[in-house]
């Protein structure tokens, strides 16, 4: 039984080059199975191309079950038929860099093992480190895929990716742009509140959903300096600590000392229905009104 590697390397449409390796023991006169595994290389091959959304109803059955994942991050949950095109467009989020695969077949199917030097959020940067999945493909006797399964640890994904953190990450960076009242329904519920605690000084107090713009207003008086953020998941949302090296009240100049604090969002349906937030230094902000 010969064994054939073939190796293809391509641009795919996000600019990322990726490399595909195939692997197959070919039955001498062929094989259902060795069939299926050069269809879901070429199915691949269309996806690295950016092809895919155009080309899936050549390779997927309209039964077909994807399972890809506990679905804590985009892309990498369950997806049938009607929404598969929502699943290319949540993986085209991310540059696959490095991306290399292996394919031979299984009774009933394929699989493609594959791995990847990282996997990079487009819009953030950030990046994990490197790590390997399986695909197992379930082909019926048309030749056509009616199940996958993704097999990996997905935690090496969520820990970098959670769709949690990606949202409150995104939505302080709409904040900074002075444009986050304009998309708020975007980011919080109708019931969002905003726990800043209970100062005198304007923004660190209680707001709402309906005193936002208040909120926003506030904030505004002051200079955020050298502000950085770093965000983690946590269980229902995410959580963020953020540094300034100091926080200046524009109004007559006045500045606190560096300082830190913590924020907690809890997140449920893919929007913020709470901010809590933890700053240690208040006593210090009070004192720029006096």
């Amino acid at each position: 039984m010969p064994t054939i590697t073939t190796t293809v390397t391509s641009a795919c449409a996000s600019g990322v080059t990726t490399t595909q390796t195939t692997t197959e023991a070919t039955p001498d006169g062929g094989s259902p199975s060795n069939s299926a595994s050069a269809m879901v290389e070429e199915m691949v091959g269309s996806w690295a191309q950016g092809q895919l959304k155009s080309t899936y109803k050549k390779f997927w059955s309209p039964s077909v079950q994807i399972d890809a994942g506990p679905g804590k991050v985009r892309g990498w949950g369950k997806y049938n038929f009607g929404n598969f095109e929502e699943w290319i467009t949540d993986l085209e989020q991310y540059n696959f860099n490095g991306m290399n695969w292996t394919f031979y077949p299984r009774p009933g199917g394929a699989v493609g093992e594959w791995t990847v030097d990282s996997l990079e959020h487009k819009a953030t940067g950030r990046k994990s480190a490197a790590f390997t999945g399986v695909n197992l493909f379930d082909v019926d006797a048309s030749g056509m895929i009616t199940g996958l399964r993704l097999i990996f640890d997905f935690s090496a994904v969520e820990a970098v990716f959670s769709s949690d953190v990606l949202l409150c990450e995104e939505m302080i960076g709409v904040w900074g742009s002075g444009k986050l009242y304009d998309q708020r329904t975007k980011y919080f519920t109708d019931d969002f509140t905003h726990d800043a605690g209970s100062s005198s000084a304007p923004g660190w107090g209680q707001y709402t959903m309906a005193t936002l713009d208040k909120h926003l207003e506030d904030l505004e008086l002051y200079e955020f300096k050298d502000m950085t953020w770093d965000f983690f998941p946590l269980p229902g949302g995410c959580g963020a600590e953020w540094t300034v090296s100091g926080l200046g009240l524009l109004s007559n100049g006045k500045s606190t000392g560096p300082m830190s604090g913590t924020n907690k969002f809890t997140v449920a349906g893919g929007k913020i229905t709470s901010i809590r937030i933890q700053n240690n230094k208040i006593k210090e902000v009070e004192a720029l009104f006096n």
